[in-house]
């Protein structure tokens, strides 16, 4: 491998810290970089594939120099996706028989203890060993996002040729994902620390995107469709959103989109993973067809979503303005309502001394008449509920919960669910709320989040927890020293026994009570 300039950004700070440096390096500096990790919280300083000065799309170099595999989850028989990846090792074997350059370091989850695997089988069954991998697999090439695609397809596409099952997750994908650099959690896992390297060729963009493109052809833009209302009895007081998902039903509009029906499930257009990740409700309580997206689209903010806002998103980039405009043969009716709903979304003017203020609040965003509220009392089963719209963009929690929602396929509002009732569970050991009668409550709070397999709650219940850990290990470990402090003095004390006095014998006393408590 040639000591030609390798150019990637950073960031030494922390993960919620988006700005960026450039990192200029050279291969051999790379594996000598990777090969030695530091030992301390998974949060820390992070990588990205190119240069750029924020961490996103559009302040980052549309040029990447490596190319990054992660090394989190594997492909079983079925074809369900688990937590744990194939042995690095055999990765390693493979990409060396291809005379692919590359390095494989071992991850912060790599090698969980016994402990965690116990309550991980608990919930899958008994999927997780001892050999519990998780890594990540640095190849060295320039290529751009449009190309991204082909190399994905060729490297794993090889080791599933050769049996090593590595699942491509969306991370991959990401064009801005940031990378830690290697970390461990503590000694005892620093042992299970795993590296690769192997020097011999590059990888040949051009080549694979060429073969990859024959087989993958651009496709044609499908024209357009045009909507118009087929119920016409809804005509004479049409109402845009109702009278849409009365003309079409969600998977009409997924259809038009270029999602294709994968079974009970849809797979989004240009999806990497090949994995459906759009589930369609079609027995809601109120008999509107619905959609929800745990995938890489727009779909996925964590609210499930009728025909109508599938067209507003989807068609629309978000605009209710155009959105309501669909029916061309009733666009004077829809003008009529988009005016009338601007105009209860306008706020009112401040009160004046002859003009009491009105109790109506003003309305953001046009919102459908059916709350959260109405729903509780009319005794139905579901709700949507945005927590995160409640907190301020700065608040931690909302940061965490979006750093979080982005290193896992979970939607942000579950990752806010998750931290809050992690928090509480920890809150809940020192605090209470005395009631009105004097007597004390307390204040935790129960929520129950479900998701497919694979999709990071472990990782993400961890990611909350795992600070609280620490701080109760570091008072277990002061709260030891003392115990061994003082049994060290009973000891010292006892050994003079038959010649103590009176005091001697009541500061030994003392010493073991101390020791006592402290042990329970």
């Amino acid at each position: 491998m040639t000591q030609s300039i390798i150019k990637l950004s950073r960031c030494n700070t922390n993960p919620f810290d988006t700005n960026l440096e450039a990192w200029e390096t050279t291969w051999q500096s790379l594996v000598e970089t990777f090969s030695q990790p530091s030992i301390g919280n998974k949060s820390g300083s992070y990588f990205l594939r190119c240069p750029g000065t924020k961490r996103n799309n559009n302040d980052t170099d549309n040029i990447a120099n490596i190319l990054i595999i992660d090394g989190d989850s594997r492909i079983i028989d079925g074809g369900e996706i688990v937590s744990g990846a194939p042995d690095p090792e055999d990765v390693h074997h493979v990409l060396t028989s291809l005379k692919i350059t590359h390095l494989i370091y071992s991850s912060h989850s790599n090698g969980a203890s016994q402990a965690e695997i116990e309550a991980k089988n608990i919930n899958t069954g008994g999927l997780y060993d001892a050999d519990f991998h998780k890594y990540r697999v640095l190849i060295p090439c320039s290529y751009t996002p449009e190309q991204l695609p082909a190399l994905l397809a060729y490297v794993i596409g090889n080791l599933e040729k050769s049996g090593v099952m590595l699942a491509n997750v969306k991370e991959n994908s990401t064009w801005s994902q940031p990378w830690f650099f290697p970390r461990v959690p503590d000694q005892e896992r620093y042992k299970l620390f795993k590296f690769y390297q192997h020097d011999t060729g590059n990888l040949d963009v051009d080549r694979i995107n060429k073969a990859w493109l024959k087989k993958h052809p651009p496709q044609p833009e499908p024209p357009a469709f045009t909507y118009t209302a087929k119920n016409s009895s809804s005509q004479g007081n049409i109402k845009s959103i109702a009278s849409f998902n009365q003309s079409y039903r969600a998977t009409e509009i997924l259809a038009n989109n270029g999602y294709i029906q994968c079974g009970k499930k849809w797979l989004r257009p240009g999806s990497t993973s090949k994995i459906p990740s759009v589930q369609v409700c079609h027995n809601c309580i109120d008999g509107i067809e619905r959609v929800y997206s745990h995938g890489g689209d727009v779909l996925n903010d964590g609210h499930s979503h009728d025909a109508f806002d599938c067209y507003r998103l989807l068609e629309c980039d978000g605009d209710w303005k155009k959105a309501y405009q669909w029916d061309k043969s009733a666009n004077k009716q829809r003008q009529r309502e988009y005016m009338e709903q601007q105009a209860q979304n306008r706020p009112e003017p401040p009160p004046t001394a002859n003009k009491p203020a009105s109790n109506t609040k003003a309305k953001t965003e046009p919102v459908p008449s059916t709350t959260h509220n109405s729903i509780l009392d009319n005794e139905q089963k579901y709700c949507k509920v945005d927590l995160l719209r409640h907190i301020d963009d700065k608040h931690l929690l909302k940061r965490l919960s979006l750093y979080v929602a982005a290193q896992t396929h979970l939607p942000p509002n579950t990752v806010m669910l998750i931290g809050m009732t992690a928090y509480s569970s920890m809150a809940a050991r020192k605090y209470g709320v005395l009631y009105q009668n004097g007597k004390r409550l307390p204040i935790g709070l129960y929520g129950v989040a479900e998701q497919p397999s694979g999709t990071g709650k472990s990782w993400c219940i961890n990611t909350f927890i795992e600070p609280f850990r620490e701080i109760q290990k570091a008072a277990l470990d002061k709260v030891n020293q003392e115990i061994k402090r003082i049994e060290n003095k009973a000891e010292k004390l006892a050994e003079n026994a038959e010649h103590m006095e009176e005091s001697e014998r009541d500061e030994l006393k003392d010493l073991k009570e101390k020791a006592k408590r402290l042990n329970t």
